[in-house]
C-alpha cells in the first residue's frame, strides 16, 4: 500500500514538475518576447531622435544606442531567487554582455566564446532564433531559458531560472513522500504554487515596468497585431500572385479591406496626444480619420515589404489629428523573421512637422542665397585650403575671362602670378591666426594673358572635418587705370602749379593750408611744413597794408574771402619775412569754390610778387618831389615843343599865361613830370597839383 501511494505520489509529483516545468517555459518565452519587442521599439525611436539632431537626447547620450541601454537599464527590475535577464551583443568571436540584472545586483559584463558551449540560449538568439531550452548557460549551469533576438542594433535577449530551483521542491516533495505521501502530495501541490506564483508575479511586474516605460516614452507608439495581413498574404502566394503591387493598385478595395484587417491592440500617451484623443478607444474608434492623403500608397508599401521579408519598413506619411490638423511623420516598424511574431509589433511615429518646415525654409532660404550668390556683380568663390576652386559665380569667372565650368577646373594659384607668393603666404597666415584675411590687393592672370587688378578679402569656413575659404573678389582694373591717369593729371598739374610764377595756396573751410606751389613758399617767407602746420611759425612773420602797418587776422586775404563769400581782387599786401630787411610787396587775389550745394569746399588764394613796381614808384616820387623842389628852372616839352611841365622855381620867372602851355590845360606840373618819365605812360597814381603863376623865363632846362 504504501508503495502504492508512494508511486501515486512520484507520479502526480511528476505530473506537477512537468506541468509546472512548461508554464515556466512558456512564462520565460512570453517575457522574452515582450522585452525584446519594447527593447526593439525604444532603439528604433531613440535612432530616430539622434537622427533629427534632438538636442535634449544628443546632449545628455552620446549615441542611440548608449540612450537605449540605458533607458533599459532602468527599465528591467530586480529577479528574485536564480532568475535572471541578460542582454548582449555579439563581438568578433565572442558574445560580449551588456546587462545581466539577478536579484539586486547588477554585474558588469564580460566576454563568451561564440563557440564556447556555454551561454547555449544567448548564442541562439543572437543567431537570430526565438524559442526555449534547457542547457548550460555562460556560468556552466543548467538552465531553463528563453530567447529572442532584438534586430536594431543587433542584441540578443534571455529570460532565464536555474533549473535546480525548479526541481529542488520536487526532489524534496519526493524524499519527504516516504514519510507522509498525503502530506508530500500536498505539500508538493503548495511548493508548485508557490515558485510558479512567484515567477509568474516577477514576470507580471517586469511587464508592468515596461508597460510604465511604453505609456511614457516621448515617442508616439502603436501595438498593433498584423498577423491576419500575414496570413491574408500568405494566401495570396498560394493563389499564385507574384506582383503584390500591382494586385494591390487594381484591387483597391481589396487593399482597404487588408488596412481595415490591421488590429491595434494599444497605443501610448505620447501617441494619444500626437493625434488629440483623450483615450486609446477614441482613438481605435476613429482610426480610419487619422489617415493622410496618400494613405493607401504607404499601406501599399508596407505590404510589399513584408511580402518581400524585408528587415524594416520605414517611410513619410501626412496624417490628420482628430481635430482635423495635418501634421508629417516618419512611420516605422522591424519586421519579424516569423509570421507568428506579427502578433505584436511596435509601431512609431515621429512628428516632424516642425522639422519639415524649417526644411522648407532652409531649402528657401539656401534658393534665395544661390540666387544672390549666382547674381552678385561680386566675385565670389569656395576654394579649398589647397587652392583648388570648389565654387565661383559668374562675375568671379568673367574677372579672369572664363565661364564657370572652366573656371573649376583651375586652382587659386594658376591664376595668381608666382611674384605674389611671399603676399599670399602671410594671408594665409592671417587667415590661420584671426580666421580672416584682407582686404589686400593684387592682381589675376586673365585668360587672355593680360592682369587684371583684384581686392580681397575672405574668412574661413568649416564645412563637415573639412575647412574650406570663403572670399569675395573685386575687379579694381578700371579702378586702378583711373587713379593712375588721375596721378599723371595731378602730377602734371602739379609740376604747372609749381613752375608758375604766382604763388597758389588752397585752404580748406576751417582756413588750413592743404596744397601751395614753391613759388608761395618764396614769396611768403614760409616752409611746406609751416604753411601746412606741422612746423611752427616765427612770431614776427607777419602781413603787413600798404602803410606798413600789420594785418589784424579777419584782415587776411583767406579770412576775407571766408567771410564774404566773394571773389578778393588785386589786394595789396606787404610780407614781414623775419630776418630779412626787404619787404616783399604782393597783389592777392582770391575766391571760394563750391559745390553743387553751395558749401564751401576750398579757398584758393594767389600772390604776384610787385615789389620791383612798388619800390620803382617809390623812387619815381622821391625824384618828382625833389625837381619839384629844386631852386633851377626846369622845363619839360613834347616833341612838337609844347611844355608839359615846368617846377616851381620856373613859375616864378614867368606866368602861366606867358608860357601858353598847350592850347588845352593838360596835365598838372606833377603829373606831367611822370608822364615824361614813364616815356609817355600815364600812371594811375596821383600827387596833389599845386596851384601857381607862371611868368616867362630865360633860362631852360628842356631837352
Amino acid at each position: 500500500m504504501t508503495i502504492v501511494a508512494l508511486s501515486v505520489m512520484l507520479i502526480v509529483i511528476t505530473i506537477l514538475y512537468h506541468s509546472s516545468f512548461k508554464e515556466v517555459e512558456r512564462r520565460l518565452l512570453e517575457s522574452a518576447f515582450s522585452h525584446a519587442t519594447l527593447i526593439d521599439s525604444i532603439a528604433r525611436s531613440n535612432i530616430e531622435h539622434h537622427s533629427f539632431g534632438d538636442s535634449e537626447h544628443t546632449r545628455r547620450f552620446p549615441d542611440p544606442f548608449t540612450h537605449t541601454i540605458e533607458e533599459v537599464k532602468d527599465g528591467l527590475a530586480p529577479q528574485h531567487g536564480s532568475s535572471e535577464i541578460t542582454l548582449a551583443k555579439r563581438s568578433g568571436d565572442n558574445i560580449e554582455f551588456i546587462i545581466r540584472q539577478k536579484s539586486s545586483r547588477r554585474y558588469e559584463p564580460f566576454p563568451t566564446s561564440f563557440s564556447s558551449p556555454l551561454a547555449e540560449p544567448m548564442r541562439q538568439a543572437l543567431s537570430g532564433n526565438t524559442g526555449t531550452l534547457v542547457g548550460l548557460d555562460y556560468r556552466n549551469t543548467k538552465v531553463v531559458a528563453a530567447y529572442h533576438p532584438i534586430p536594431t542594433h543587433n542584441l540578443g535577449i534571455v529570460v532565464k531560472i536555474d533549473i535546480n530551483e525548479i526541481r529542488a521542491p520536487f526532489i524534496s516533495a519526493a524524499v519527504i513522500s516516504t514519510v507522509a505521501a498525503f502530506f508530500l502530495i500536498l505539500a508538493g501541490g503548495l511548493i508548485t504554487h508557490n515558485i510558479s506564483g512567484k515567477i509568474i508575479n516577477e514576470i507580471q511586474k517586469g511587464r508592468r515596468r515596461f508597460k510604465n516605460i511604453f505609456d511614457n516614452t516621448e515617442v508616439a507608439i502603436f501595438d498593433e497585431d498584423l498577423s491576419e495581413i500575414y496570413r491574408r498574404l500568405e494566401d495570396l502566394k498560394e493563389r499564385g500572385i507574384t506582383d503584390l503591387r500591382t494586385h494591390l493598385a487594381e484591387n483597391e478595395q481589396f487593399t482597404w479591406n487588408l488596412a481595415a484587417s490591421i488590429r491595434v491592440r494599444d497605443a501610448n500617451n505620447a501617441a494619444l496626444k500626437l493625434f488629440d484623443a483623450d483615450s486609446f478607444n477614441e482613438l481605435s474608434d476613429n482610426i480610419d480619420k487619422t489617415f493622410g492623403h496618400n494613405a493607401i500608397g504607404i499601406f501599399i508599401n508596407e505590404l510589399c515589404t513584408i511580402w518581400d521579408s524585408g528587415d524594416k519598413f520605414r517611410s513619410e506619411a501626412s496624417v490628420r489629428t482628430l481635430k482635423g490638423t495635418n501634421i508629417d511623420t516618419i512611420i516605422s516598424f522591424q519586421i519579424p523573421k516569423h509570421g507568428d511574431d506579427l502578433r505584436r509589433i511596435p509601431v512609431s511615429i515621429i512628428d516632424v512637422t516642425e522639422n519639415k518646415r524649417n526644411e522648407m525654409a532652409l531649402r528657401s532660404s539656401e534658393h534665395h542665397s544661390r540666387m544672390l550668390f549666382e547674381e552678385s556683380s561680386t566675385g565670389l568663390a569656395l576654394c579649398k585650403m589647397d587652392g583648388s576652386l570648389v565654387d565661383v559665380n559668374p562675375a568671379y569667372a568673367n574677372i579672369i575671362g572664363r565661364d564657370v565650368e572652366e573656371t573649376l577646373k583651375l586652382s587659386y594659384w594658376d591664376i595668381t602670378p608666382e611674384r605674389y607668393a611671399e603676399q599670399e603666404r602671410k594671408q594665409l597666415e592671417q587667415l590661420n591666426t584671426s580666421g580672416r584675411y584682407g582686404p589686400y590687393e593684387k592682381e589675376y592672370l586673365h585668360k587672355d594673358g593680360s592682369l587684371r587688378n583684384v581686392r580681397l578679402q575672405g574668412r574661413l569656413l568649416n564645412r563637415g572635418n573639412e575647412q574650406l575659404i570663403w572670399s569675395s573678389v573685386e575687379d579694381i582694373t578700371k579702378q586702378k587705370r583711373a587713379e593712375e591717369k588721375i596721378r599723371a593729371s595731378e602730377a602734371k598739374l602739379k609740376n604747372l602749379v609749381d613752375n608758375l610764377s604766382a604763388g597758389i595756396v588752397v585752404h580748406a573751410p576751417d582756413t588750413s593750408i592743404t596744397m601751395s606751389n614753391n613759388r608761395a613758399s618764396e614769396l611768403l617767407g614760409l616752409t611746406i611744413e609751416q604753411m601746412m602746420g606741422k612746423t611752427d611759425i616765427d612770431p614776427a612773420w607777419h602781413f603787413i597794408d600798404k602803410d606798413h602797418q600789420p594785418l589784424p587776422l579777419e584782415s587776411y586775404p583767406v579770412n576775407l574771402v571766408k567771410s564774404s563769400d566773394t571773389t578778393l581782387k588785386d589786394m595789396l599786401v606787404g610780407v614781414n619775412k623775419p630776418g630779412h630787411e626787404k619787404t616783399v610787396w604782393v597783389l592777392v587775389n582770391g575766391f571760394p569754390q563750391t559745390d553743387e550745394n553751395g558749401e564751401l569746399q576750398e579757398i584758393i588764394i594767389s600772390f604776384v610778387d610787385i615789389t620791383d613796381r612798388i619800390e620803382a614808384e617809390e623812387r619815381i616820387l622821391v625824384l618828382a618831389q625833389a625837381v619839384e623842389q629844386s631852386p633851377e628852372s626846369i622845363a619839360i616839352t613834347s616833341v612838337e615843343a609844347e611844355i608839359e611841365y615846368v617846377n616851381e622855381a620856373f613859375s616864378v620867372v614867368r606866368s602861366r599865361s606867358q608860357l601858353r602851355i598847350g592850347r588845352r590845360r593838360r596835365l598838372s606840373r606833377t603829373n606831367r613830370l611822370r608822364f615824361a618819365i614813364h616815356g609817355g605812360q600815364r600812371k594811375q597814381h596821383r600827387l596833389p597839383a599845386r596851384r601857381c603863376d607862371w611868368a616867362e623865363s630865360t633860362r631852360s632846362s628842356l631837352g
